[in-house]
């Protein structure tokens, strides 16, 4: 009987985790063998015959040693991980790509992004095929020299018929890890930005990882810190609960291969305020948009979404100028004396 089986080594935190946990939870499917990150071993206990292994290259390798020797022939194996196979299956292998950092050409990646980078380059041709979420990651798997005919654009998310609602709902939210690409600076300069106009609205930062102390440090340096909240590694239920409390998600992030906080606040309802970027409209139609490398794009997006005007510098005529000019000039003569 033909199986499906899962290894997802590296998966423990972000939309990663939220999709596997889907998956694993889907009822009336069976999946034969499951290889897991130790990291999420209380969370998947339960899961008939899956092993769990710590996290790095040596357990890579024996975890997948062990899985070809357990599938048959007309088996499919799925990669969760993003990373294709180090060994050749004796069965069809899929790979689940969702980081778009491992497959593009972003400046200044950390060592462990360019070892990935390097993995995916030399191990590519241990796939048969690879599943994306848009179509902007696949034409960056495209540009990798993976054929068109390869990469299929499969994105999957359960959504809930919860109806929970708040009628008492504030501010902004911005679910996301520390990664430089998620672009806090630019986002907590357009705050910084928005309260010298005089908007002061609520920015609450939703943030999983490590990188609380350096964030912290970038609020405070642009003394905002009465308008941003920041809360880390929260639940997924208290992560939906957030959206359900706010008016908008505001997403400045600069490259994603999903973007699942995007669902995930259409889903709750709110208003979604997002990059200028293809992997966005890929997946929703934002309320309003920006070109997320400039702060002042974004501060302006929330001020048209929450209809403040602007003030703008008058166009002068020639005439206007050189009046305007004289009389500065003049007023200027009359200090000096």
């Amino acid at each position: 009987m033909k199986q499906l089986h899962i290894h997802a080594l590296g998966i423990n935190t972000g939309g990663g985790l939220v999709l596997l946990r889907q998956l694993l939870s889907t009822k009336n499917i069976s999946y034969g063998f499951i290889n897991l990150d130790e990291r999420v071993a209380e969370e998947f206990s339960s899961c008939p015959k899956t092993v769990f292994y710590r996290h790095g290259l040596v357990n890579e390798l024996k975890s997948q040693l062990k899985l070809r020797k357990q599938v048959g022939s007309d088996d499919h194996v799925l990669f969760f991980s993003n990373r294709p196979p180090l060994i050749k299956f004796p069965c069809k292998v899929s790979v689940f790509h969702q980081n778009a950092l491992l497959i593009s050409e972003t400046r200044n990646l950390s060592l462990k992004s360019k070892i990935n980078q390097l993995w995916f380059k030399i191990f590519k041709k241990n796939a048969n095929q690879f599943i994306v979420q848009n179509q902007f990651m696949r034409k960056l798997l495209s540009q990798q020299g993976c054929v068109n005919t390869s990469v299929i654009v499969a994105p999957f998310f359960n959504f809930t018929t919860d109806d929970v609602t708040l009628s008492m709902k504030s501010g902004f939210i911005y679910v996301s890890s520390f990664e430089p690409h998620k672009n806090h600076y630019n986002l907590i300069k357009a705050w910084e930005y928005l309260v010298y106009h005089g908007v002061k609205e609520k920015l609450t930062l939703v943030v999983s990882g490590k990188g609380r102390e350096e964030l912290e440090k970038l609020i405070s340096q642009s003394h905002v810190e009465k308008f941003i909240d920041v809360y880390c590694d929260q639940t997924y239920a208290d992560v939906l609960m957030q959206y359900k409390k706010h008016t908008a998600l505001i997403y400045p992030s600069l490259i994603e291969s999903f973007g699942l906080p995007l669902l995930e606040a259409k889903q709750a309802g709110i208003a979604v305020l997002a990059s200028e970027l293809d992997y966005v409209r890929d997946v929703i139609v934002p309320d309003q948009s920006f070109d997320p490398n400039s702060y002042r794009s974004i501060a302006r997006a929330v001020m048209r979404f929450l209809n403040v005007k602007e003030s703008k510098n008058k166009v002068l005529t020639s005439e206007e100028f050189v009046n305007s000019l004289l009389e500065k000039t003049k007023v200027s003569a009359q200090k000096a004396s």
